[in-house]
């Protein structure tokens, strides 16, 4: 859904002030994230956590990308590197907290279930990571609330400055 709403994302840079687009992107994005949070029927949660999340996502995702290029018109390419390089170093960052939140005391799965020839490991539904998952959702979501909050404040469009020939 994200690569989907991508396409939606760039038309709206066209149209859009970076605040606003941020605003309406970021908001579908955390508010669906929250939401999910509630779930507790699996296809409902998977509406919110991964269809509605992803298109909040895909509206935003390339939103910095273009923004910094007016800033930098000229080192495209290391400025895009730096944006999008920063989404793998969040992901190591994202991995550990989320394996916190979910599993403090490094609980080791404890069901084991035949499937063919091999054997699934899980966590069994009275395990304490199961029943964390919510409150993990929780905290990622107060933690992207703040983030957006803070990217918003930040944002702003680069100036264009245009020369009118009768006034040169």
């Amino acid at each position: 859904m994200g690569a989907i709403a991508m396409q939606l994302g760039a038309l709206m840079l066209d149209y859009m002030h970076p605040k606003l687009h941020l605003t309406i992107g970021g908001t579908v994005f955390v508010v669906s994230f929250m939401i999910s949070r509630y779930m507790e029927n699996f296809y409902m949660f998977l509406l919110f956590y991964s269809i509605i999340a992803g298109i909040g996502y895909g509206i935003i995702y390339i939103l910095p990308l273009k923004n910094a290029w007016l800033f930098f018109p000229d080192k495209k390419g290391m400025v895009g590197g730096i944006i999008l390089s920063s989404h793998s170093f969040a992901a190591i960052g994202w991995s550990f907290f989320t394996v916190y939140l979910i599993n403090p005391d490094n609980e080791i799965p404890n069901l084991y279930i035949n499937v063919g020839n091999s054997l699934e490991v899980l966590y069994s539904a009275d395990s304490q990571p199961p029943h964390n998952v919510p409150y993990c959702l929780e905290v990622v979501s107060y933690v992207l609330t703040g983030l957006l909050v803070m990217a918003i404040i930040l944002m702003y469009k680069k100036q264009t400055v245009t020369f009118d020939l009768e006034l040169a």
